[in-house]
């Protein structure tokens, strides 16, 4: 499978990293992730796990796909993705990955080039469960009059434990 980047995302990955980012790719909602390529070499038959997370602060609802690549169940690599329901394209992402019945992630390395794409079935219950995640907080969203989704990711990175 390959993948084509438009000029200015690959532009935005470059300053990155690491980073993991849902955006639309071949048509469907991806989950794409930069990575080193030295990380990715066990990642061909490793299974993932994922879920997706939601908190509703005072400064706005944030959606988190938590996934994790278990190439060494010791040590999995752990990448999350943020969606602002606020914003039209991140919630038609939010809305096309419920409707999805598999999820898609696709690795990049450090320079950008296409290294794997996984394919992982998108269980029913999280589909329900990001749809329901959805309606809360587009209905948090309107309870506010000053949103401020990069304060409210900032905060959920503070506060909610991972690994």
């Amino acid at each position: 499978m390959s993948i084509q980047l438009p000029d200015d995302l690959r532009r935005a990955l470059q300053v990155y990293e690491v980073t993991c980012l849902v955006t639309e790719i071949n048509h469907e909602a991806a989950i794409l992730a930069k990575l080193p390529a030295a990380e990715q070499r066990r990642f061909r038959n490793a299974p993932v796990r994922y879920g997706y997370e939601m908190a509703l602060y005072d400064e706005g609802p944030v959606i988190c796909l938590a996934m994790a690549v278990l190439d060494n169940p010791a040590n999995p690599v752990d990448m999350e993705s943020f969606l602002n329901v606020a914003n039209q394209f991140d919630l038609a992402l939010a809305r096309k990955l419920a409707g999805q019945e598999h999820l898609t992630l696709h690795f990049l390395d450090e320079r950008l080039d296409h290294t794997l794409s996984k394919r992982v079935r998108h269980r029913n219950v999280a589909r329900r469960e990001l749809e329901a995640m959805i309606t809360q907080a587009l209905d948090h969203l309107s309870t506010l009059s000053n949103p401020d989704w990069y304060a409210a990711r900032q905060r959920f990175m503070r506060e909610v434990p991972r690994g």
